[in-house]
């Protein structure tokens, strides 16, 4: 089957993570969980909160790239702070970014109905696919609202003062 990623495509993304708790969508194009490449389409709205996590596993590089929109994706020391602030943007100077195992990150989306492609080696396995930051709050917790406005106004080298 030929899959057409096109307007209509992005719109309908765009519209599921508007309307998600989360406010992010998932497409997968890979067939199944087991694939050895993962492949997902991801519709995320400013708000949408991404829990700083590292892949420590040695073969879990990760490849992002922005599709519609614009988000900063950030990169932490394991000890919380913030190493690198790159920002992707479709019309932009970086429009994709290869991750490379161990790499404590995160995201921000900066405007309304962002689309990113990410691509990753499978299988995907859910109980061990990240080890997540302690000194990030968990998601749907209390403190998260004030984590991210706190990281949206974080300069390279500075830690989150409750960190």
């Amino acid at each position: 089957m030929t899959m057409l990623i096109n307007k209509q495509f992005m719109d309908k993304l765009s519209t599921q993570a508007r309307t998600s708790p989360r406010l992010r969508s998932h497409f997968c194009m890979h067939q199944s969980h087991q694939d050895l490449v993962q492949r997902v389409y991801i519709g995320a709205e400013p708000g949408t909160y991404v829990r700083p996590h590292a892949h420590m596993a040695s073969h879990k590089w990760e490849y992002i790239s922005i599709a519609r929109g614009a988000m900063d994706f950030l990169v932490f020391s394991p000890q919380g702070a913030l190493e690198q602030r790159i920002p992707l943007r479709v019309a932009g100077e970086i429009t994709a970014i290869e991750i490379a195992p161990g790499t404590w990150h995160s995201l921000l989306v900066q405007e309304a109905d962002t689309i990113f492609f990410e691509v990753k080696q499978g299988p995907f396995d859910a109980a061990n696919n990240a080890d997540f930051a302690d000194w990030a709050p968990e998601e749907d917790s209390a403190g998260v609202d004030i984590f991210m406005k706190s990281l949206s106004g974080l300069s390279v080298g500075a830690k989150i003062n409750n960190i």
